[in-house]
């Protein structure tokens, strides 16, 4: 993960001198700057679990799960991160429809998730 972790930084670094958007970092509110941090350490955190639970190719979920780990987990990804940006208000200014068909998926995503056989 240390290798994965350096190109990354590496890379971040280069993309912000070539932009020139490092000025950025400094030019937020600090409560902004919290609140991206607070979600990127969820966001690593979220990324980090699945190489607990997915570990070396074996999940480590019960065997009656192990199946649809993966898909949990993807599905829980999308249905969070559209569901914060609800409540972050990134979907303003969408059409009615458009939300409406949003909230549809995500009701969608998460029933297809946790109910596997209906009646």
């Amino acid at each position: 993960m240390l290798g994965g972790f350096i190109t990354n930084l590496v890379y971040c670094g280069y993309l912000n001198i070539k932009n020139k958007t490092y000025k950025d970092y400094f030019s937020v509110p600090g409560s902004v700057l919290l609140n991206n941090l607070f979600f990127t350490f969820l966001a690593g955190l979220l990324w980090f679990l699945q190489f607990h639970f997915f570990g070396m190719g074996s999940s480590k979920l019960p065997p009656s799960m192990a199946v649809f780990g993966w898909s949990i987990l993807m599905a829980l990804n999308i249905a969070i991160s559209n569901i914060w940006g609800i409540f972050l208000n990134e979907w303003k200014g969408v059409q009615k429809k458009t939300f409406i068909v949003l909230i549809i998926g995500i009701v969608v995503l998460i029933l297809s998730t946790f109910i596997v056989k209906l009646g």
